[in-house]
Parts: C-alpha cells; sequence; structure tokens
C-alpha cells in the first residue's frame, strides 16, 4: 500500500466527536489520539550518498560495511546482509542528520566535503580561486623556505588523542569540530558522519568492549583516521571529573532510548553551546515522547527541542527526524545520575 499503516488502533467510540488533523496525525477535539493521515514517501537513497560522499569516501563505507558484516557473523551487530543493505539502512540514514547538526551549530558547508567549506557569502568560483592561489603559495613556500611549509601544515591539521592521527581544520570554523556518537552500537551514525566529514572528531562510544574493540579495528581497516572509540557507559563518561564532561561540540544518538533517557545520557557531554542531536522516527510518531522530555532537556541545560525531519525514511513510511537542542547552560553536577537510574526512572 501506498499509504502509511498506522500503529495505534483507531478508536471505536461511538461518540461523534469532532476530529482534527494535527501535522498529520488525527486528533479528537478530546485530546485522544484517534488516527493517522499520512502518505508514504520515496528517499532516493543512492542519490543521497552521493551528495555526501565521493567516490574515495564510499569506498572508505564499504570496506567498513564489508568488516561490519564478516563480524556480523559472530556478533548480532546489524539486521542488513549485504553492502547495499548497510548503505540504505544505516549509511543513508546517518549522513541524512547532518543539515540539521550543521544548522544547529550555524556552519554552512558544501554537501561533498573534504575539509573545504563555503561561508554563506563565498561563491564557488571564488573559492576554486582562493584553492588556486593556495596551491601557487604553497608551492612557492616550498622552493623557499621549508620552515615556513612545517608551520603551515601545523596550522591546517590538529592531532587529537589517538597518535598519528590528524584531523582537518573546518576552514570556516577554524576548529576542529568534536563529536560523541552515544551507543555507537554498529558504528551509526559516527561511522558515516566521520567519513563524510573529515575536518570532524568522531568518537564512538559503548559500554561492550567488544564492540568497541571491532569499531577500533574497522575504522583503521577503512581509513577513517579521524575517529576515537572509547568503552564507557555515557553515565560514567558524562559524570563530574570526567574528562569527557561538556567536551563535545555536537553529541548524537541513534535507537538507544526514549528521549527523557537519552538527554540525560547525552546532555552532560555536551558543551555549552553545542548540540544534543537524536535520531529518531516520524514527527507524528515521536510528538508525545518529545513532550514529555521537554522538562528533562531544560534541567540538563538544553533549549526546547526542535523537530527537523530529514531526507530519510522510517518504517511507517513517514520522513525521519532529528530532535536537536542546543545547549545553552551547564549541566547541574548531580546529572547523569548513576549509572542505569536515567532507564530505570528517565526524568
Amino acid at each position: 500500500s501506498a499509504h502509511r499503516v498506522c500503529q495505534t488502533p483507531v478508536s471505536r467510540s461511538h461518540h461523534k466527536t469532532p476530529n482534527v488533523n494535527v501535522g498529520g496525525v488525527v486528533r479528537s477535539r478530546r485530546g485522544v489520539r484517534v488516527g493517522c493521515l499520512a502518505t508514504r514517501e520515496e528517499i532516493d537513497t543512492e542519490s543521497l550518498i552521493a551528495s555526501y560522499l565521493d567516490e574515495q569516501q564510499l569506498k572508505q563505507v564499504k570496506l567498513f560495511a564489508l568488516a561490519l558484516l564478516e563480524k556480523n557473523k559472530h556478533m548480532n551487530l546489524t539486521g542488513a546482509s549485504t553492502v547495499e543493505e548497510v548503505l540504505t539502512r544505516h549509511v543513508a540514514d546517518s549522513l541524512a542528520l547532518i543539515p540539521a547538526i550543521e544548522a544547529a551549530l550555524g556552519v554552512v558547508v558544501t554537501k561533498k566535503n573534504t575539509g573545504v567549506s563555503q561561508s554563506k557569502h563565498t561563491t564557488e568560483s571564488d573559492s576554486q580561486d582562493k584553492d588556486t592561489k593556495h596551491n601557487n603559495s604553497d608551492k612557492q613556500d616550498k622552493d623557499t623556505d621549508n620552515n615556513n611549509r612545517d608551520k603551515q601544515d601545523d596550522d591546517t591539521e590538529h592531532t587529537e588523542n589517538n597518535p598519528g592521527h590528524k584531523t582537518k581544520l573546518d576552514p570556516e570554523t577554524e576548529k576542529v569540530i568534536t563529536v560523541l556518537d552515544v551507543g555507537s552500537g554498529a558504528g551509526f551514525p559516527g561511522i558515516a558522519l566521520a567519513i563524510a566529514r573529515p575536518f570532524w572528531r568522531v568518537t564512538l562510544l559503548d559500554s561492550l568492549q567488544k564492540r568497541v574493540d571491532f569499531l577500533s579495528q574497522a575504522s583503521a581497516l577503512c581509513g577513517a583516521s579521524n575517529i576515537d572509540t572509547l568503552w564507557s557507559r555515557a553515565e560514567d563518561a558524562g559524570k563530574v571529573g570526567s574528562a569527557h564532561r561538556e567536551q563535545y561540540d555536537v553529541v548524537t544518538a541513534r535507537a538507544v532510548a526514549e528521549l527523557r533517557t537519552l538527554s540525560e545520557l547525552c546532555v552532560p557531554l555536551v558543551k555549552v553551546g553545542g548540540v544534543f542531536c537524536a535520531a529518531k522516527n516520524s514527527r507524528g510518531s515521536i510528538a508525545l515522547e518529545v513532550e514529555a522530555a521537554s522538562s528533562a532537556i531544560e534541567v540538563l541545560g538544553g533549549a526546547p527541542f526542535q523537530i527537523v525531519e530529514v531526507q530519510s525514511t522510517g518504517p511507517d513510511g513517514e520522513k525521519r527526524t532529528a530532535v536537536v537542542s542546543r545547549k545553552v547552560g551547564n549541566t547541574p553536577v548531580k546529572y547523569p545520575r548513576r549509572a542505569g537510574t536515567p532507564n530505570k526512572k528517565p526524568l
């Protein structure tokens, strides 16, 4: 069928209460959800992936997918059974988050990005002219002064935790954008974000050491040198005294927990001015979840959630969403609570 199959039973009440269509979800005037109005929307995942990944980056993603499928024979990491399924199920879904993240950060970039970003006032031809002048200048510097060349290399690359791993600076912000992927599991969205955005420094956090070991090995195999891994529970990584508390520009999570729990796991790790981005299903299906988490995000230091539709479709045939909050204040020292509590007793 071309129409969404509504998972919420339609009310069989005999009362003739008028219904109201709110964002594709039919609600009665009594506030009861009684049905759905939506049509299935198809996303061209191949074109989406091609818009973010050049040939070399696509090769890296496929190498990771092959490693994932091989490991999946011994560990339960994904329901995908082919490289193509990994691309359509996981990679495209992850890349679709990029516009929402960059909009929240205030960064304007081209889709295919190998470290060169464009400001709102820079045209493509201007960018090419600058690249040409920069290359000529580099050649001249190399011929006349090797020390200047070395200094220039130091200015355009940044070394993070892993020795020998260099991450390009974003030319627009002149810094490395740090990203933490909480509950990374099979590596998504973190792996796809790191490959598509080589000037992002992405840390993949997971509580299971076997998964972390796999992610570390597979990242190296596919040549994604801007990736770190962290074996930890999010509650421990975000607690007061941790080197990771309030240290990341962006914290993401996909298919980890409901939003009240997820906020407490993720927001303490976001630096003030940074962004928390949760990958979720359609706007209608998460409306009540977002509403229930509104007080939690405020308590933790985040601005009210914004629901942004992304170019990916969920199991209901509707566009998935990125639920985004900008961090506007420090997280109180009592959060996150001890490991397990956010899940058992959500805020």
